[in-house]
């Protein structure tokens, strides 16, 4: 494993935390405005739980694990949203956080696959 410096345990320790604490105010608090039409909105959790993702892999690595713990996330404040009384709970807002969490998996695996193949140590000739 590899070992940790000080910015990079500041970054896990802070950063990480700060990310999720801002989903969780941005999921549980007011609306910002109206009600969507046609459910417009739900790019914003596409793009919001992939983007999680993505974040906590920077941070953590273990892309996997990083995934469940976005999907588990997903659907804790999708439940705690029916408990506020200005938020909605859905089941179409759970699905789209999930399909954002697994293309952000596979965006990450394609990554992975597309960097196996070179070497960092490889030098022009």
């Amino acid at each position: 494993m590899p070992r940790l410096t000080s910015l990079s345990l500041i970054l896990r320790l802070v950063f990480g935390p700060a990310v999720v604490v801002g989903l969780t105010l941005g999921s549980l608090g007011s609306r910002l405005g109206p009600p969507s039409a046609n459910n417009a909105d739900l790019w914003l959790h596409g793009v919001a739980y992939g983007g999680l993702t993505l974040i906590l892999v920077a941070l953590f690595g273990r892309p996997v694990i990083c995934a469940l713990v976005s999907l588990a996330i997903s659907g804790t404040l999708e439940g705690l949203q029916a408990l506020v009384s200005r938020r909605v709970s859905s089941w179409e807002d759970a699905m789209t956080n999930a399909a954002g969490v697994a293309l952000a998996f596979i965006v990450l695996l394609c990554l992975r696959a597309c960097w196996a193949g070179r070497s960092p140590t490889r030098r022009p000739s």
